[in-house]
């Protein structure tokens, strides 16, 4: 008697049928597991970025792989003449410690790419808590067009967590 198959209590179409059925449902319930973040097509307008941009919800993590705690209120002031400053920033977005210590600062700031083809604000820092030197950073511009809004990921990206920010009405 020949060997069987796992398959061999189904018909050929079946056999054939099933493992795709399968394979269809697995990545339709694997993308609704997954955040979209739409980026601009075109190079987002300037002026659309102009203005203060703030988060009730600023937050570190215990350590980079567990759950958020303590919010706190954040802003970022973008100016036409493309400086900024940042207030009550978490620590973590501008180093490798875990600390939940908040940072104020100033510099300048661009539109740019980013390696994976998003459009991201990029900021360039001339001081944080009064002391030079720091490394450049980026906040994600999320959405296909004005108004947007600008957000960071928070550890692992692929946990999802983000602080968003909004820009003020007002501007």
């Amino acid at each position: 008697m020949p060997p069987r198959s796992a398959f061999h209590i189904f018909s050929r179409p079946q056999a054939v049928i099933l493992p795709l059925l399968f394979s269809a449902l697995a990545s339709i319930a694997c993308g609704y597991a997954t955040v979209s973040y739409d980026s601009p097509q075109d190079t987002p307008i300037e002026s659309d970025l102009v203005g203060k941009w703030s988060s009730d919800n600023c937050f570190g993590l215990e350590d980079r792989f567990n759950d958020p705690i303590q919010g706190w209120p954040c802003s970022w002031s973008l100016n036409q003449d493309h400086t900024f400053t940042m207030t009550d920033v978490p620590e973590w977005f501008l180093s490798a410690e875990w600390q939940l210590a908040r940072n104020s600062g100033d510099g300048t700031w661009s539109i740019d790419r980013s390696p994976n083809e998003r459009w991201v604000v990029h900021f360039d820092f001339d001081s944080v808590n009064g002391q030079p030197g720091f490394f450049p950073r980026d906040l994600g511009i999320l959405g296909s067009e004005s108004p947007y809004s600008l957000f960071v990921f928070v550890g692992d990206a692929d946990a999802g967590f983000t602080i968003l920010f909004e820009r003020d009405p007002s501007q």
